[in-house]
């Protein structure tokens, strides 16, 4: 399967996957997301930029 590494990471780990062809998977940049700052988020937007920020590992901006 093609999948996430997050998503099976896991597995992976546990043995129960094992990941081929390393040589030829791209590393993929990091998530990023540009959104304007004079413009107040919403509760929800900001509820998704700490939700992706708890997951995605260090980020830089504030």
């Amino acid at each position: 399967i093609l999948a996430m590494e997050s998503d099976v990471r896991d597995d992976i780990e546990a043995g129960r996957l094992v990941s081929v062809l390393d040589d030829w998977t791209p590393a993929l940049p990091p998530l990023s997301l540009y959104y304007p700052s004079r413009r107040n988020p919403t509760a929800a937007f900001k509820a998704f930029i700490d939700f992706v920020r708890r997951q995605g590992g260090p980020t830089s901006g504030g």
